[in-house]
Order: structure tokens, then C-alpha cells, then sequence
């Protein structure tokens, strides 16, 4: 629903992604992993939509899901823009 009253806010679309690969990791399973994957797509494209309307922090996120995924790759590619933007989390 806040996606529908605000597409163009970039917050919404970051936290609605995070809940969505929170989803997909709590219904998790082997033998059927269409669901899953369906989940982690939409978070990818939500993601992908904050970063276009200028959150760079999603960089961060679409590292990570990349990552969950095993596409490490693409986690670097984008590990490396969310550096470049400065929106790297501390580790303190």
C-alpha cells in the first residue's frame, strides 16, 4: 500500500525489498524453490528501484542479495558502487 501512495520514495522500496528477502529466506525450501525465487526477484527489482530514484544505499542491499543468491560477482560490483558512494555501513 505505501509503495502505491508513494512509488517514488525510495525508502519504502528499500524497506519493502529487505522484507521481501526476509521472506524468501524464512520460506526457504529445497523442494520447491519457485517461490523463493519469485521473492528475491522482486526484492532485486525493488532494489534496483530505489537505486534509480537516487538511494544509493540499495547498492549495499543488491550486494548482499547477490550474495545470499551466490552471484558474487555482481555482490562485488556492487559492494565496490556502495564504496564509491560512500554508503558502506561502519563495522563499529
Amino acid at each position: 500500500a505505501l509503495i502505491e501512495e508513494e512509488p517514488e520514495d525510495s525508502i519504502v522500496h528499500i524497506d519493502y525489498a529487505i522484507t521481501l528477502v526476509s521472506l524468501a529466506c524464512l520460506i526457504r525450501d529445497a523442494h520447491q524453490p519457485t517461490e523463493e525465487k519469485e521473492l528475491l526477484k522482486q526484492a532485486e527489482c525493488h532494489f534496483v528501484q530505489a537505486a534509480s530514484l537516487g538511494n544509493y544505499q540499495a547498492y549495499y542491499h543488491l550486494a548482499g542479495l547477490y550474495s545470499l543468491v551466490g552471484f558474487y560477482p555482481q555482490a562485488l560490483h556492487f559492494i565496490e558502487k556502495a564504496q564509491f558512494f560512500g554508503v558502506l555501513p561502519s563495522i563499529m
